[in-house]
């Protein structure tokens, strides 16, 4: 892993973020470290007789300002946690999907790296839309660090195992890539049954992906379909040692997301843990 991406709003939440990826990438002795500070435009009004808020130039150019120096600062202090990854800050404005995957594209980044605000800080509903729109359209793999996490190398990971969305070999072979980054020891999986008429197939995708991940002594498990799922994910990872979800999530198109309720977003929601969401289509 080369080129890491950590998203930062220099809060709190954003900075515990920073740390885990500065010891990821001190880890993994990645290449580069990417800060990015991105925020959308302000218009701005005019007030006139509507008695509209004005915002004027000033104040955002002055505002912009801010994040530089902000940025300049983290830059500097974020210097200093690591041993031999070149660090490198931007600042861009734009829709936070968009700006990232440009970025990625440009940068052939690795790894998106995001803070995630806890539930005693955060309603469900109001569930950070930052993070929302990172899972469901930035493209390359994104991880959702929440500010309990430990700050270490993941060791054992567990699997959110949708075999439908496990059909792809460029998905699995990804997966494997960062489990092999990763030294993880072992991978546990968990698949929610949804039809028990097709059992049979269903254990034979299981055995076929215990036989995949072998090297990471790979065991499936199964729940009913009627169980919840992030919290069956967060039971298990208590039981068993586990330091990071793995979840594989289906991107939509914008109309079919306004009436799917996404499990990947409600995974990321529960868990105390990092989680590493791939995405396919």
């Amino acid at each position: 892993m080369k080129n890491i991406m950590v998203l930062t709003d220099f809060g709190p939440v954003a900075r515990h973020a920073i740390d885990y990826a500065c010891q990821l990438c001190n880890d993994t002795q990645a290449e580069n470290l990417y800060l990015l500070n991105t925020f959308e435009s302000v218009p701005l009004y005019d007030a006139g007789e509507a008695g509209v808020l004005t915002i004027n130039l000033q104040q955002t150019e002055e505002t912009e300002e801010s994040r530089r120096e902000s940025l300049k600062q983290l830059k500097k202090d974020v210097a200093h946690q690591l041993q031999v990854t070149h660090i490198i800050s931007l600042m861009a404005s734009g829709d936070l999907a968009d700006v990232v995957n440009e970025i990625c594209k440009e940068n052939n980044i690795d790894l998106v790296v995001i803070g995630v605000k806890s539930k005693e800080m955060l309603e469900e509903a109001f569930f950070g839309s930052h993070t929302y729109r990172a899972i469901e359209y930035i493209k390359s793999p994104v991880l959702v660090v929440p500010p309990q996490a430990a700050i270490q190398l993941p060791g054992n990971a567990l699997l959110a195992a949708d075999f439908d969305n496990l059909g792809s070999s460029t998905i699995l072979q990804k997966l494997k890539s960062f489990l092999e980054i990763f030294k993880t020891q072992q991978l546990a999986a968990i698949h929610r049954v949804s039809a028990p008429q097709h059992i049979g197939h269903t254990h034979t995708q299981a055995k076929n992906l215990e036989s995949y991940f072998k090297d990471h002594r790979c065991k499936v498990n199964f729940i009913d379909q009627s169980a919840n799922l992030p919290n069956a994910l967060n039971d298990h990872a208590q039981e068993n040692d586990v330091s990071l979800i793995i979840t594989i999530h289906k991107t939509r198109g914008f109309f079919s997301s306004l009436f799917h309720k996404s499990m990947t977003k409600q995974i990321a929601w529960h868990s105390t843990l990092p989680v590493l969401v791939f995405h396919v289509k």
